[in-house]
């Protein structure tokens, strides 16, 4: 009860194509694609359909830069920001000659680090990032915090 059975098979077919672009966050070797809104409207309701599409898999690059440096970033064509945290989130990575106190908390996330990331390297074959509070928020204060960026280098053209 509740669900919607399809029985009908046909020859119906959507001309809509989703230009967007849909990036691995984790690096993982399986992604899914929601397939929700990408047609305006169902071409043939109660008829069962699938979703055709081609991909492209891209390694992503990262860059750690501690509290206080500039994050440099560089590709050979654009520079498209995939993930990005101000904060910590171990208590390892920047943490030579830093007291106890400034590493313990390792669940520090900055709720704002994509978008001054984004807006200062996508598109572009190279750009800097300052890994301080005053470009990004302080999730944590008095912890010794340290700007993660993960990032794809796409080749020339539109948007993957």
């Amino acid at each position: 009860m509740g669900s919607k059975t399809h029985t009908k098979q046909g020859n119906c077919m959507c001309k809509y194509s989703d230009h967007g672009k849909t990036h691995n966050p984790q690096n993982l070797v399986v992604c899914e694609l929601n397939t929700q809104g990408l047609a305006p409207k169902d071409p043939c309701f109660g008829t069962y359909k699938y979703y055709t599409t081609n991909y492209i898999c891209i390694p992503a690059e990262t860059s750690v830069t501690c509290h206080g440096g500039y994050s440099y970033l560089k590709c050979g064509d654009r520079i498209q920001i995939n993930t990005a945290n101000y904060g910590r989130t171990d208590k390892t990575t920047c943490s030579e000659g830093r007291p106890n106190e400034q590493l313990q908390n390792s669940n520090c996330y900055s709720p704002n680090a994509l978008a001054p990331v984004s807006k200062s390297c996508n598109g572009l074959e190279s750009c800097e990032v300052f890994a301080t509070h005053t470009v990004f928020t302080d999730p944590c204060f008095g912890i010794y915090k340290y700007l993660a960026i993960s990032y794809y280098c796409l080749p020339p053209g539109p948007d993957v």
